[in-house]
Order: structure tokens, then sequence, then C-alpha cells
């Protein structure tokens, strides 16, 4: 197939493509690097999903970015677990998130449903734990605080979950 355009025509036609490009790829970067990772503390329900999705993918920098900087020390136990030689604890979350009605704009209480596993294995021993929640009742309901415009977990007890002892 023969080209009948004019060279001219032909290279302007080249450089509005290359722009073009180049528009459609500065438009859909921040959609990329945000599909990629990062941390999403902008509502309750999505800085709660950040916190377990750090948890599950054993990522430190996230977890520490998810919580109240007073929990930081609470959640150090949590955080040596991640690159611990001697055991192995492998968590696993299928969570959904929703926040209880409040009037307070600075505090939230997000109820998590879902399932839970954790797996730990040591030189001794290899135990599996699995958690499942109803519609009507949440496995957790944990408590959040705005800071400038992101909602940290403010709750040591995030990881606590109900075992069939405790109920």
């Amino acid at each position: 197939m023969e080209n009948n355009l004019p060279l001219h025509l032909e290279e302007r036609l080249l450089k509005n493509l290359k722009r073009s490009t180049l528009i459609l790829a500065l438009l859909l970067l921040p959609l990329i690097l945000g599909a990629c990772g990062g941390v999403s503390l902008g509502s309750p329900e999505s800085a709660a999903e950040s916190f377990y999705k750090a948890v599950e993918n054993k990522n430190e920098d996230n977890l520490k970015d998810s919580l109240c900087s007073d929990l930081e020390d609470t959640f150090s136990d949590v955080i040596a677990t991640f690159d611990n030689e001697d055991t192995d604890i492998d968590y696993e979350f299928s969570l959904e998130f929703a926040e209880k009605e409040d009037d307070n704009d600075d505090e939230a209480v997000v109820a998590v449903y879902g399932r839970v596993r954790l797996r730990e294995v040591t030189d001794n021993r290899d135990v599996e734990y699995k958690l499942g929640s109803r519609n009507d009742a949440p496995l957790a309901e944990i408590r959040l605080v705005k800071d400038g415009d992101d909602w940290k977990v403010c709750d040591p007890t995030a990881l606590s979950f109900p075992t069939s002892d405790d109920e």
C-alpha cells in the first residue's frame, strides 16, 4: 500500500499522534499509579481496607501510614512477624467495610465483615485459623480518627477477632 500524502502532512500527522499519545499517557499516569499500590486513606472504609491489605501483604510502610502514630508501638509485634525467620505468619483477608452512622466528623467506627485466615508455621507446628462473619454480625468494629485529610486506624484491637472460645 502506497502512501499518497504529501510529506509535510505526513510529518504533521505523526507529530500530532506523538503529542496525543503523550497527553493520554500523562492523563492515565495517576490512575495507573493509584492502582499499583499506595495507601488510600480518604474515607474510613478505605483506611480500614488499607490497614488490612498492609497486614496481608506484610507491607510495613503502608501499615504505619494507616495507623495513628501512638499505635505504631502497639503493632510492632505484628510488624516483627513480617520478616521473622523462626515463625511464618500469613494473613489472608476477604473483607468488606461499612462505616457505622455517627455525627462525629473526626472519628468513625467501621464494621468489618467477611473472612479471615491466619496461618502460623514454625519448626514444630503448622496451625491455621479461619473466621467468618454473617451479614448481621461483623467480625470486628474498629475506631478510626481523622488526621488532616486522611483517616487512621486508632484501635489497638483491630487484629483481635473473636474465636469460638470468646463467644
